[in-house]
């Protein structure tokens, strides 16, 4: 009976991480966040961004798809990597990126929700309390990435408040602050392993 719960519970996983890649129109970067040059990819994307070569929007669906991928790998230290990378480009991102921000951010809710089923399959209290500590690092990613995203749709022509806008100015010093900097104490054993909950 135990085997086919946990059967049951993989292919539901399976299931949920299919429906976050389906809301994406790109997937993840060719250097993932569990990679020690993961800074080349970010400062390559980041330069491509600068000079018109790629939109805000694209990327942060790249970022979406390696923190859905690392999940996935039972990974969470690189998903929060991949989760910090993500906020800050939607923080860059102008107000003609909604639509690629918007699938990208939903594509990770739909991460974070599949990273918490998978904390009640964790070993012991110490992998799950590693794993918890990494979902409120993306879920302050979250919070700072719908803050960046009703700026982007309160801003009328010019960068000037519109209609719901915000009434005071912006001094910028929310858009600076990312995930806390905590580190996740996972403790992680899993590697790639599908059946472990969590990371090697």
């Amino acid at each position: 009976m135990r085997r086919i719960l946990a059967v049951i519970g993989g292919l539901m996983l399976l299931t949920g991480f299919a429906a976050a890649q389906a809301q994406l129109d790109v997937g993840p970067g060719m250097i993932g966040p569990d990679s020690p040059v993961y800074g080349l990819e970010v400062a390559w994307d980041n330069a491509a961004m600068s000079i018109g070569m790629k939109k805000a929007g694209t990327v942060a669906q790249e970022r979406a798809a390696e923190a859905q991928k690392m999940v996935e790998r039972n990974k969470s230290k690189a998903a929060v990597r991949a989760s910090e990378q993500l906020q800050k480009t939607v923080q860059k991102a102008g107000d003609n990126e909604t639509e690629g921000v918007q699938r990208a951010m939903n594509s990770f809710q739909e991460t974070m929700n599949r990273m918490e089923q998978r904390m009640g399959q964790a070993p012991n209290e110490q992998a799950r309390q590693g794993m918890q500590t990494a979902l409120n690092n993306m879920q302050n990613a979250m919070n700072n990435m719908e803050q960046a995203r009703q700026g982007m749709n309160g801003a009328g022509p010019g960068g000037t408040p519109g209609p719901g806008g915000p009434t005071e100015p912006d001094t910028g010093e929310q858009g600076e602050q990312g995930p806390s900097g905590n580190e996740t104490g996972d403790n992680e054993t899993g590697g790639d392993n599908p059946d472990s909950p969590v990371e090697g």
